[in-house]
């Protein structure tokens, strides 16, 4: 992600989240994360977009057994 895209919500309407990881399928983020997104500093924000790739993939690549919660689920 740019720079400049690291401004803008990194969501991409998905919703589910890994069980063990806390992060979004879609986007990678936690639900922490994504209540604080607008409120982050420029550096955080950027920080946490630089990231967002890595555990996106990851979550896909060591979770074949689709095991998610969708947003909310306890």
């Amino acid at each position: 992600m740019a720079k400049s895209d690291a401004k803008s919500d990194p969501c991409i309407s998905v919703c589910r989240f890994d069980g063990r990881t806390g992060w979004c399928f879609g986007c990678g983020l936690t639900i922490p994360e994504i209540r604080a997104w607008r409120s982050l500093t420029p550096y955080r924000r950027t920080a946490l977009a630089r990231d967002l790739p890595r555990r996106v993939e990851r979550v896909r690549v060591n979770d074949p057994e689709g095991r998610t919660a969708e947003a909310g689920d306890p």
